[in-house]
């Protein structure tokens, strides 16, 4: 139909939210992404990697 690849699934990736009362310093971010224990913990929003 739109003829996409899926590449790559993180089911749980971002937070659900970034309107809540957890800090949101860069420094506090830049670990966040590199931690995926963090995702599945904190994460609530997937996120698909596609290409055409």
């Amino acid at each position: 139909m739109l003829d996409f690849k899926i590449k790559k699934v993180i089911p749980r990736f971002l937070p659900y939210t970034t309107k809540s009362r957890l800090p949101k310093h860069p420094l506090l971010i830049k670990i966040y992404l590199r931690i995926p224990l963090l995702w599945r913990i904190f994460g609530k929003q997937s996120l698909i990697i596609a290409e055409k």
